[in-house]
């Protein structure tokens, strides 16, 4: 998928499930959204995340799975989650063809977790063992540092990537006008990187694998790595995803910008969806195109 600015677009984030009350008969069916990625491999799409609220959730989740990795143009399927499920899942997933998940963590702390998000953490831990156990290699924790967390939750993170070889990110969110919580409150990722270095030492690492522009390092003896990502709104100049939402729609952007119905073509009944279809792939790109030239 070519932009004017010769930047390849080849990942597509598909939000399955949503916090938002969506009606049912508004959300894409399975064949639906393995017919929308297939739209979109001509234009050079060849990786596929699932994600939006808890992903596991979704019905038919495996055989979704499934019929993406089946697509021979698609060189990857991932998923993201909270971990809750993830016991349950991840032989059935990995079997289906699923490389890699990423678990979304604000601590590995079980008071503070179930404090903040009112969920048992033991099944997340156990979840975090399982994708390991399963080859979900690499499974990565997303760390929130846009919360007031602590140095003891900090360090016994780093701990875990010591004792299993996950990938612990502490991810900035990005954050817009509505959204201005005072920065003295919060960590951020180049304090958190500091304070890690001083206490434990960080060495650079290369070759781990994934779409975002996350840079890697070990502590000493580690058998995982340390991850960090700035706040994501500096990134749409080499941005090389898009996202697929629940009822259908195309964003381009991440965070920002329109969204293209697609939804709506697949369900009309004219001759020509397929040309209506790639007519606004092609609208969603060149605004992509225009958004990173800026």
């Amino acid at each position: 998928m070519h932009e004017q600015c010769h930047r390849q677009i080849k990942y597509l984030r598909i939000a399955v499930n949503s916090q938002e009350n969506y009606d049912q008969k508004e959300i894409l069916i399975v064949e639906e959204i393995v017919q929308i990625v297939n739209a979109l491999v001509p234009f050079g799409i060849t990786k596929v995340r699932l994600t939006g609220a808890e992903p596991l959730d979704r019905p038919g989740i495996v055989n979704l799975v499934k019929e993406l990795v089946d697509i021979s143009q698609i060189e990857e399927v991932s998923l993201t989650t909270n971990g809750l499920l993830l016991t349950k899942y991840a032989r059935r997933l990995r079997r289906a063809g699923l490389k890699r998940v990423n678990i979304n963590l604000s601590t590995i702390d079980p008071l503070n977790y179930k404090k903040g998000k009112k969920i048992d953490y033991a099944k997340v831990d156990i979840g975090i063992f399982a994708g390991w156990a399963f080859r979900l290699d690499p499974v990565k924790l997303n760390v929130n540092v846009n919360r007031e967390i602590t140095w003891q939750e900090i360090c016994d993170l780093v701990d875990l990537s010591v004792e299993i070889p996950v990938h612990v990110r502490f991810i900035e969110q990005y954050r817009d006008e509505n959204n201005q919580s005072p920065q003295h409150k919060y960590f951020t990722v180049s304090k958190i990187k500091k304070v890690i270095e001083d206490h434990y030492g960080l060495h650079p690492v290369t070759g781990i694998t994934g779409n975002g522009p996350a840079v890697y390092y070990q502590v000493k003896g580690a058998r995982g790595t340390i991850g960090f990502i700035a706040e994501q709104s500096s990134f749409c100049s080499t941005c090389s995803r898009m996202v697929l939402t629940p009822d259908g729609k195309l964003k381009p952007c991440l965070i920002k910008g329109p969204e293209f119905d697609l939804k709506s073509v697949l369900r009309q009944g004219s001759t020509n969806k397929e040309k209506v279809l790639q007519e606004l792939i092609e609208k969603a790109l060149l605004y992509k195109a225009q958004e990173a030239a800026k």
